[in-house]
């Protein structure tokens, strides 16, 4: 599970109320600012996102309800907080290709479908879609759109349309690549469509033989 730590990104204590929050994340957002720092460095543009990230998450109120029971379940399980990191396109790569190959050799059965969700939409969030549309090759982007088209044949179809989305942003300037996303989507469509109605589909047919065995019959 990824849970970073917000309160400690803001210098905060678990539980802080809002005045602290907004007092905290004022004099952070001041420090770390890119209009400060002169367009600021990759390590303060960085900082200053994660700050923005956590402000937003804990002043917005079914966020941070998500958030906190995230954060206890996270402890009921004896885990630790997920650290955060600057991202290049290379990383991002390299964590598409680890899901990847954990997917691949996980039980599809014991598969926990939102927290998988949660970890492909954690790979393509606007942030990251910037940095592997500016940074990686064409060989990086395509690796890394087929890493996380692979993990999604994990998910059912109602999770696939906000991670389809981001990847069609992704290969934008690649129209082989839209075109191998776009079939793999219709492809799944297909699947779920023929999943929800093929018993009455079935039905309809067997009762279509039997009439015309009965009139033929007749």
């Amino acid at each position: 599970m990824f849970v970073k730590d917000y309160y400690q990104i803001l210098e905060l204590l678990p539980g802080a109320n809002s005045k602290q929050i907004k007092h905290n994340f004022r004099r952070l957002a001041k420090q770390y600012h890119p209009d400060k720092l002169q367009g600021g460095n990759a390590d303060s543009n960085f900082a200053f996102s994660q700050i923005q990230e956590a402000y937003t998450v804990l002043t917005t109120p079914h966020l941070r309800e998500a958030y906190m029971q995230q954060r206890w379940l996270l402890k009921s399980q004896g885990g630790s907080f997920t650290k955060p990191e600057l991202m290049t396109a290379e990383l991002l790569v390299f964590k598409s290709s680890q899901l990847n190959t954990a997917v691949q050799h996980a039980d599809p059965f014991r598969i926990n479908h939102h927290e998988l969700c949660t970890k492909i939409l954690s790979l393509i969030g606007n942030d990251d879609l910037g940095l592997i549309k500016k940074m990686a090759n064409d060989f990086q982007t395509k690796l890394f759109v087929e890493n996380l088209l692979t993990c999604s044949t994990a998910l059912p179809f109602y999770n696939l349309e906000a991670i389809f989305d981001q990847l069609k942003k992704i290969a934008s300037s690649d129209k082989d690549l839209l075109i191998a996303i776009e079939k793999n989507y219709r492809s799944r469509q297909t699947q779920y469509w023929w999943g929800r109605h093929q018993f009455w589909l079935i039905a309809l047919v067997t009762i279509l033989l039997c009439l015309m065995i009965y009139f033929l019959a007749a």
